[in-house]
């Protein structure tokens, strides 16, 4: 080989050993980068818990009409009334939620309607119960306190209901029923997150009963609120953090695929004879190193008959037969490894890899 060919030959080697670095050097990096994104996108992706505490509450007034009695204008909750003396009834809804933390994003959205009810005691089942809408509903977006609270004022004429009550019964004779109109508000509180939404959404009703055709009644509150601390899935910061990772991940993946592509790309393009030949004899030492003795001078052949073996396994079992070592020996230009077994009665047993496939003279 001459200094001419040993020198491109270095230099390939220099840059296909320089390509090799910086491949595996952007593969690792690339591959810490994704690792960091999923565990980024793992920890962040977690169920967020907002604890919260509700409440409810109707807060109404029963104004009189006038009559030689009552001074006052109205009488106050929880009281019996006179049905006959009752002008109409003005009630406040109530309802407030108070959140552990700030700026959590979340929706809620409220109607009032008046179920009016006549129902069969005997049969326990309605016989009419129309719902007329009070208050349209109303839907807001919260995302700067951690108090929600709604109020509601609401005003229904009792004389009007009562009077519709006594008419339907009376045209149709009935007896043994119960009559009522019921102001119901009916709240939907709703996470603001499209993964939680379906598992974050509370819905509740508060409704204020109020009987009719009864010489004298009494109002009952009820609510679906719960009064206890309770815990709902939430939107934060931390789920936009949790999409970047994600999409950091994704993109790290496809760098990834790409650049080991590209890795492959290289090594297919710079290979040639001489990284072949490496390959091979690297790999027969590597396999049967405890084997092999390598020498460091070349071995003089003259004298001895020379038998070309075509495998190195043929060589262990030589080897094996004979009870002789394997001896190899590289030539300087590092082109040609032999590896031989040599006998006493001067035969030469040789097995020879080189970049020309041929044997060295």
């Amino acid at each position: 080989m001459s200094n001419e060919e040993k020198q491109l030959r270095d230099e390939h080697f220099a840059y296909r050993k320089r390509g090799m670095i910086i491949f595996l050097s952007c593969i690792a990096f690339v591959a810490l980068v994704l690792v960091a994104a999923i565990y980024g996108y793992r920890v962040n992706q977690e169920s967020i818990y907002i604890e919260y505490v509700e409440s409810s509450n109707v807060d109404y007034k029963v104004y009189l009409k006038e009559n030689d009695f009552y001074e006052e204008e109205y009488m106050g909750k929880d009281q019996s009334y006179v049905a006959s003396l009752i002008d109409n009834i003005s009630a406040d809804f109530n309802y407030q939620i108070d959140m552990g933390t700030d700026n959590v994003e979340y929706r809620y959205t409220y109607s009032v309607d008046a179920l009016f009810e006549i129902f069969d005691n005997e049969y326990k089942k309605p016989i009419y119960n129309p719902v007329t809408t009070v208050v349209s509903e109303k839907s807001y977006v919260q995302n700067s306190s951690k108090t929600l609270s709604i109020k509601e004022n609401v005003i229904i004429d009792y004389q009007e209901y009562n009077q519709k009550a006594l008419d339907f019964v009376a045209a149709y004779e009935l007896y043994d029923i119960d009559c009522c109109v019921t102001l119901r508000m009916h709240i939907s509180v709703i996470s603001v997150c499209a993964d939680y939404e379906t598992e974050s959404t509370d819905e509740y009703m508060i409704s204020l009963s109020i009987p009719l055709t009864n010489k004298t009644t009494g109002i009952t509150f009820s609510s679906s609120v719960p009064t206890s601390e309770r815990q709902m899935l939430a939107c934060s910061n931390a789920s936009n953090v949790a999409q970047g990772f994600k999409v950091g991940a994704l993109i790290a993946a496809g760098v990834e695929v790409a650049v080991i592509i590209g890795f492959v790309v290289f090594m297919v393009c710079t290979r040639d004879k001489n990284t072949d030949y490496q390959a091979k004899v690297q790999r027969i030492i590597r396999n049967y190193k405890s084997y092999i003795q390598q020498i460091n001078n070349p071995f003089d052949e003259e004298g001895y008959q020379v038998l070309k073996v075509n495998t190195f396994e043929e060589m262990l079992d030589i080897r094996d037969t004979l009870q002789f070592p394997i001896l190899s020996y590289e030539n300087e230009d590092k082109t040609c490894t032999k590896f031989f077994i040599h006998t006493d009665n001067k035969v030469l047993y040789l097995y020879q890899v080189s970049v020309l496939d041929t044997e060295e003279k």
